[in-house]
């Protein structure tokens, strides 16, 4: 049975890629809508997977990528996060902080709570009035969120997985430029269903409730996301996932990827995105209660992108 469902697997992300394939160019880091580096992505693992991360989310990083994921954990995560996107642009970096706690009780479990932190720095840009001023200034822009996901249609005490999951996503938006600065709230919504033990697809509306965010005279609201995924595995340590993403735009883009985990101590990833004709590598180690997790990709321009994060099980 395995092998139909990895069949329709590979029938759905051929069916993505052509469309995604014709997607346009999205923008760089300068400019754009705002948080727009979360985009990015801030798990070295889900990095590694090029992005394609909606049908996996197992880990405490779910709150970003798919809120349901979180239903899936067994245990509790601390995850700490470093990214220096784009080299040549010097100071950009990227702090992350996730954690997520399964709240179990006698009879069952209330679902996993999540909850995150990412702060991005920009780096330092000359101020100009008519001309340099000689000052410079560093854009900043702060996420904090608070997520839940359950699961539902499983046997507690048979030890029955779930086979549908559901989650909400409630987030805080600070961004500073220079003397300026504003905040807001959004809400995300997630969705995973399994079709079998290896077979799951899953989707999420991000930003369904988007902030306005509004700097001096300007307004900015981050769009709407609609992300669309599909994942097989895993099968002798092998997980494939790919997904499509649109926005309220209409702009396409596509992310393919995999992970090969070895003696459940060592996995290696590597991913696509097509937007940015984009490839991704990774790997990480898991020792009993700690796992560490590095990520790099290959943008076209501004240098390499490097992630790097540590993981305590609890």
């Amino acid at each position: 049975m395995s092998y139909r469902y990895f069949i329709l697997f590979g029938v759905l992300t051929f069916i993505f890629l052509p469309i995604v394939s014709q997607a346009p160019a999205v923008e760089g880091p300068v400019g754009g809508e705002p948080f727009a580096f979360l985009d990015q992505g801030i798990s070295a693992r889900a990095v590694g997977f090029g992005g394609a991360f909606t049908a996996v989310a197992d880990d405490a990083s779910a709150f970003l990528y798919n809120p349901a994921g979180l239903g899936q954990l067994e245990e509790g995560e601390l995850s700490l996060g470093f990214s220096r996107p784009f080299t040549e642009l010097p100071g950009y970096t990227i702090s992350y902080l996730g954690l997520a706690k399964p709240l179990t009780i006698g009879f069952g479990t209330l679902g996993t709570l999540g909850a995150g932190f990412v702060h991005m720095r920009f780096g330092e840009i000359e101020e100009v009035d008519h001309g340099p001023t000689g000052r410079t200034f560093s854009p900043t822009e702060t996420l904090i969120a608070l997520a839940w996901g359950k699961g539902f249609g499983g046997n507690f005490e048979e030890e029955i997985p779930p086979s549908t999951y559901i989650g909400f996503n409630f987030k805080i938006f600070y961004s500073k430029l220079d003397k300026y600065s504003d905040s807001g709230f959004g809400i995300d919504i997630g969705f995973m269903r399994y079709f079998h033990s290896l077979f799951r697809i899953a989707f999420t509306v991000e930003n369904l409730v988007s902030p306005n965010i509004r700097l001096k005279e300007q307004s900015d609201i981050p769009l709407q996301h609609f992300r669309l995924g599909t994942a097989f595995g895993s099968l002798y340590g092998f997980t494939a996932s790919g997904e499509m993403e649109v926005d309220l735009e209409g702009r396409l883009s596509g992310r393919f990827g995999g992970e090969l985990t070895l003696m459940e101590l060592m996995s290696v990833r590597g991913g696509y995105r097509t937007a940015t004709d984009e490839p991704f590598a990774g790997v990480g180690v898991r020792l009993k209660m700690l796992g560490v997790d590095y990520a790099v990709s290959f943008p076209e321009q501004f240098g390499l992108s490097h992630r790097i994060g540590i993981t305590y099980f609890m």
